[in-house]
Order: C-alpha cells, then sequence, then structure tokens
C-alpha cells in the first residue's frame, strides 16, 4: 500500500476547524476586539495601540448575532472615550497656557498688584442659626383633677 502525501493545510481550513472545534459556525463568526481598539492607550514610540491591534490574545471570535448585540454598547463607549480625552486635552492645554502667563500679565503695573495683595479678604457669611421649636407641651395642667 502506498503512503499518501498529506497535502498542505491552508491557514483558512486551520482557522475553520478551530472555529467549529469552538462550536461556530465558520460563516457566521465576527471577530471582537477586547479591549476596544479606541479604549486602548497608544504607545508613543511605535503608535500603535497596547496590546496592539491584531493581537491575536485579545481578539474573540463571537457568532455575528452576538457581535450585533454588543456593538451598540461598544458605540457609547468608545464616545464616552472621545469625549473624556477631548476634556483631557482641553485641561491640558488650560495647564500649559497658566505656566506660561507670566503672574504680572495680570496688572498693569507693581503697584496695581500690590494694592490686590493688600485687599482684605471677603468675609464669610455668618452661619444661619437654626430656630428654636415650639415648646411641644401644652401650657398650663396637663390632667384634671379628679374630685373624691
Amino acid at each position: 500500500m502506498a503512503q499518501v502525501k498529506r497535502p498542505h493545510m491552508t491557514l483558512r481550513v486551520q482557522r475553520d476547524a478551530a472555529l467549529w472545534a469552538l462550536g461556530l459556525d465558520p460563516a457566521n463568526v465576527d471577530f471582537h476586539h477586547d479591549p476596544l481598539l479606541a479604549a486602548r492607550p497608544i504607545n508613543p514610540e511605535t503608535g500603535d495601540t497596547i496590546p496592539p491591534a491584531n493581537d491575536p490574545r485579545h481578539i474573540t471570535p463571537m457568532a455575528r448575532e452576538a457581535h450585533k448585540a454588543r456593538t451598540p454598547q461598544d458605540i457609547k463607549t468608545v464616545a464616552k472615550v472621545k469625549r473624556l480625552e477631548k476634556k483631557e486635552a482641553e485641561f491640558r492645554a488650560k495647564l500649559l497656557a497658566a505656566d506660561k502667563a507670566p503672574p504680572e500679565a495680570k496688572f498693569s503695573n507693581s503697584a496695581d498688584m500690590m494694592q490686590w495683595l493688600d485687599e482684605p479678604l471677603p468675609r464669610p457669611k455668618p452661619k444661619r442659626r437654626i430656630p428654636a421649636r415650639k415648646d411641644p407641651w401644652p401650657k398650663g395642667r396637663k390632667f384634671q383633677r379628679r374630685a373624691i
């Protein structure tokens, strides 16, 4: 009996076999990045995300229906990340601008600055007192005296 040479197994065949082993139909599979690409920090040296975008340890095969159900939640998360990044960038710009402005820029001359420093601070408002309670006991006798 002649020995048959095993044909080369392509990556597609290997992928499909692995998906079938996981109980997924290769025709109805989407790949989910976990954590989301937009939520990952950027490596300044390489310009890629941390972990890298195509790291197989952070890509999960999912059934197409499950992936569609998860996508709206992911869209909300991406929007929140963008909002927070924008606020952080504005805050950093504000801090850098405050560092660059000299303190004397607020005043036209040093006399104005000295006058501002000598002004007393405004006094805090006095605390309001809680009004006293009304006496809960009735005035006069509480019980009528019984005649014996």
